[in-house]
């Protein structure tokens, strides 16, 4: 009885770590494309991925900045949004999961 309460406790940890390195896996892979667009490497990216990352950066960790006028195409984060959402990631990244219901990332509270 022991050993499978053990194992189910274990397999529990694991398919929670798996949900959270993949949070994080995207969390990263949307910060790139901007990190990537700001340092002229932007050969592929259209403007849909550039649209798409920088909302989801904007919802998942609620750090916004002012933009110059109101387009419906994005205008790009100044440098200091990118090194703060970076900021962000490297003090919350346990904090991302996958979550079911929405099928998005989000982050923990607290």
């Amino acid at each position: 009885m022991k050993s499978l309460l053990i194992l189910f406790i274990f397999s529990t940890l694991s398919v929670t770590a798996q949900k959270t390195e993949n949070a994080q896996k995207i969390f990263l892979e949307n910060l790139a494309v901007l990190e990537k667009v700001s340092n002229d490497e932007n050969e592929s990216i259209d403007l849909n991925t550039l649209y798409e990352a920088r909302s989801f950066l904007l919802k998942t960790t609620g750090i916004k900045y002012e933009l110059e006028k109101d387009f419906d195409m994005p205008i790009f984060p100044p440098k200091e949004i990118l090194k703060a959402w970076r900021d962000w990631y490297d003090k919350n990244s346990d904090k991302l999961y996958w979550d079911k219901k929405t099928k998005s990332v989000k982050a923990r509270q607290g």
